[in-house]
């Protein structure tokens, strides 16, 4: 966490210099954010300017819902992230493994509502490095939410999440 916060930290010092009084952190990955949410809290106070953050796939939810057939919200290598890989960067999809490209359902940690928290690695967790179910994976679900996605930080950085 002090590397990440160093950067967000002298990228945040650096936009206020730039003359922006207010600063949306978009994330794209699920293992920040509970980072993140501390980082956010400390880089206000820290530099005195409101700064926020969201994640696309927060912002997206519904769209992402809505997209998905075996999983409510996306997991690690799943249809969701498959999909979006698919239609942004189909040279990078490995056809011949999509058939194994399944595992265990997880949950985010910042998402979580267990009662205790414990750090597990991931290969402990998954021995194929998929959570959730590429297999049904399309590259029209992924355009549909990564447009989504774009479409939701959008309309926040329209409304503002300074504005209640």
């Amino acid at each position: 966490m002090p590397t990440l916060h160093a950067l967000l930290r002298d990228i945040c010092r650096s936009v206020i210099r730039a003359g922006f009084s207010r600063i949306l952190i978009v994330n794209g990955h699920g293992g920040n954010m509970t980072a993140l949410h501390a980082l956010t809290t400390e880089l206000t106070a820290e530099l005195a300017t409101p700064i926020a953050f969201a994640s696309y796939f927060g912002a997206g939810r519904d769209v992402v819902r809505e997209t998905l057939e075996t999983q409510d919200g996306l997991m690690h290598a799943c249809e969701g992230e498959t999909s979006m890989m698919m239609a942004a960067h189909p040279e990078l999809i490995r056809d011949e493994h999509l058939a194994e490209a399944h595992g265990p359902r997880i949950t985010l940690p910042a998402e979580s509502t267990d009662p205790v928290y414990m750090a597990v690695s991931f290969d402990r967790i998954t021995e194929s490095g998929v959570a959730g179910d590429a297999r049904v994976a399309t590259p029209e679900k992924g355009e549909r939410m990564l447009s989504g996605c774009a479409t939701a930080l959008a309309d926040i950085l329209v409304r503002g999440p300074w504005v209640k």
